[in-house]
């Protein structure tokens, strides 16, 4: 705080109560009438209305008992997840093992991170470079990089069976960039979404319904923040989140309308979407790789083959007699 006057013109700042008591009523009045009218205009202004959005969206979700028709697949080609420390999977800077890792892993443990950004399997290195100013998550002292720009050219597909209720194709709507949300079942039917972000290409519409293991895009470096895509071009990844819906209702909702960047998706927007730790559902489902997938599809139908050819070996002499 500031000290109290003192010295010579220690009178003049501290004039006599009693000789400004009337004036100083009558400028309270006019402050706190003046105040009135800025609260109000503040109430009626659309200003961002983060601060009124659920809590739950820095809480992990408890996994339903319920469990999964299908065993999820990996999101992209990257198998690294099962590694120690998921080294070689999730992002990770100079100063900060766990950056691209989901919790309380940001700016020194006090922002939560809702996803894992998943590092790519291929990519380009360009002879475009970037400086980047990262921070040690435990000195708190600036590192400064000069990173070779890298182009990552990794395939996203769709963990599960679902439906395309988000395709969001303009990068300036989001920090996101171009990203696609898709909603799955649980086995007693309730729903859960999959977020697929900052890429370089959407394949799919929303409305598709698509099937498991279906292309839905490519890695990229997408985002409508500077600093972000910046970091991008230095470390490419694809963020990764699994959640579920807080509120059903969020679109007419008063948060919603006072949103900036606005909401365009409903109740699909991801500042309504509490999450499920990303890692602990892969691994909790037992993810398998793409590779994997494809291997148990041929064998899949090479069994439906056999037994079908069994059938009509089965059913042929009664065919031939009618």
């Amino acid at each position: 705080a500031d000290a109290l006057p003192t010295g010579r013109g220690a009178r003049n700042a501290c004039p006599d109560s009693l000789g400004i008591a009337s004036k100083s009523l009558k400028i309270n009045v006019f402050r706190v009438a003046g105040l009135a009218a800025l609260g109000l205009l503040l109430l009626a202004w659309p200003v961002n209305g983060s601060a009124d959005l659920s809590p739950l969206r820095k809480k992990f979700a408890e996994f339903p008992k319920a469990g999964l028709k299908q065993i999820p697949i990996l999101p992209t080609p990257n198998e690294n997840i099962f590694n120690s420390d998921h080294l070689g999977y999730a992002a990770r800077t100079p100063g900060n093992d766990t950056y691209g890792m989901p919790g309380w892993t940001r700016n020194f443990g006090r922002r939560f991170h809702k996803g894992v950004d998943i590092l790519p399997t291929k990519w380009k290195t360009t002879d475009e470079t970037v400086e980047i100013e990262y921070v040690d998550n435990k000195t708190h002292n600036s590192i400064t990089r000069v990173e070779n720009v890298k182009v990552p050219q990794d395939e996203i597909y769709a963990i599960l069976d679902g439906k395309v209720v988000v395709e969001n194709t303009d990068v300036s709507r989001s920090g996101y960039g171009k990203y696609v949300i898709l909603e799955h079942k649980w086995v007693d039917g309730t729903l859960f979404l999959s977020m697929y972000c900052h890429l370089s290409r959407i394949d799919v519409n929303k409305g598709d319904v698509v099937a498991q293991g279906t292309q839905i895009g490519m890695m990229g470096q997408s985002s409508n923040n500077s600093g972000g895509r910046r970091f991008l071009k230095a470390i490419p990844h694809m963020h990764f989140e699994i959640g579920r819906v807080i509120d059903d209702g969020f679109a007419s909702s008063k948060t919603s309308k006072r949103l900036n960047p606005r909401n365009f998706s409903g109740k699909y927007d991801p500042r309504n979407m509490q999450p499920y730790n990303p890692l602990e559902f892969l691994k909790r489902f037992g993810a398998i790789t793409y590779g994997e997938f494809q291997e148990r599809k041929k064998k899949l139908a090479g069994k439906e083959k056999r037994e079908e050819s069994s059938a009509e070996k089965v059913f042929a002499p009664s065919d031939r007699r009618a």
